[in-house]
Formats: structure tokens, sequence, C-alpha cells
């Protein structure tokens, strides 16, 4: 008695299992390649955001002190402080005065240019200074 051998089933992939599986892995890093593409952008809008706003605070403890000229138009340091990073960032004030009591609202915007676009943020307060 002849027994011929059947293979049933065998142990390795076929083709096109193989084919599917690479066109999964082949999707699944690129998708991870534009999430981190997008995560550094994300990262430098923040690290801009964030410089604009120690920028914004330095203007106002500077007005404060009385280390930035009290006028309208781009910021005038007197005494700028030590270790403030304003490249790329550009300050500005808009001063009004309050008619009789010395008192000076202020609006300090910082605008930055990122990917193309201005962006800017706003920081407002009231200053008063001795007649």
């Amino acid at each position: 008695m002849l027994r011929t051998k059947t293979r049933k089933h065998q142990g390795a992939f076929t083709l096109i299992e193989c084919l599917i599986a690479l066109t999964i892995l082949a999707l699944i890093l690129l998708l991870t390649a534009a999430a981190v593409g997008h995560q550094e952008r994300l990262a430098l809008d923040l690290k801009l955001r964030q410089r604009s706003l120690v920028a914004l605070e330095a203007v106002l403890e500077s007005l404060r002190k009385d280390a930035v000229a009290l006028e309208s138009g781009e910021v005038q340091w007197t005494a700028p402080p030590p270790n403030l990073n304003l490249d790329d960032i550009q300050l500005n004030l808009d001063v009004t005065k309050v008619e009789e009591l010395n008192l000076y609202d202020v609006e300090v915007e910082a605008s930055y240019l990122l990917r193309g676009q201005t962006h800017r943020q706003a920081l407002q307060t009231v200053i008063w200074r001795t007649p």
C-alpha cells in the first residue's frame, strides 16, 4: 500500500499575507512619522509663546521699575533685563493717559512670526506715575 502524503496546511505565509502585513506596517510607520512632525511644530509654537510671555512680563516689570519709557510705540529699554532673549519677537506699547489721575492704561503686545504667520499676544495693566 502506497500512501501519498498530502499537505493540508503549510507553516509558511502566502505572498498575499506578506503584502498585506507590509502594507499595514508601512501605514503605521507613515502615521507615526506624521505625528512626530506635528509634535515638533507644536513644540516650536509653545516655545515661542512662552518666550513672548516672558518678554511681556519683563516689559511690565520694567515699566513698574521705570526702566522702560512710558510712551506708545516700540519698547524703548533704558535698562534691558539680563537673559531676555528677544530674537524674532517684537514688543510694542500702547499707552493712554487717564485724565487728571496720573494713571496710564498700558497694553504691551508681543508679535512673532511662525511658519509665515504673525502671532500676537498682549497684556494690559494700569500704571501710576508721580506727577
